[in-house]
């Protein structure tokens, strides 16, 4: 089965399709918007998603989560990388809040 690397930009992975939103150069596969994923429901075994969420307000954050699980197999992975995980565990639990400046 295939995997999926969200977001590869200049950093593609072997053995993943590698989309990004802009195909500037040709490390990527396939040129796409992570909010709209062109591929069916439980295509993939695993979603990579590295140093690519954070580039997203929340509603975006929201769909680009929800388009992840859809194209993952039940028991599929989903691997997201974010620069301060633990500020976002930390954020998520009310240790401490995000500020989003407009």
């Amino acid at each position: 089965m295939a995997k999926l690397n969200l977001g590869a930009g200049e950093h593609p992975l072997p053995y993943y399709v590698n989309i990004d939103i802009a195909r500037e150069r040709s490390y990527i596969d396939l040129e796409a918007d992570a909010l709209k994923l062109p591929f069916r429901d439980n295509t993939f075994i695993e979603v990579n998603c590295s140093h690519c969420l954070e580039h997203f307000d929340w509603n975006e954050g929201q769909a680009l989560i929800a388009e992840a699980r859809r194209v993952l197999v039940p028991g599929g992975i989903f691997a997201v990388t974010v620069p301060d995980f633990r500020f976002m565990v930390d954020a998520y639990l009310g240790r401490t809040s995000i500020l989003i400046e407009a």
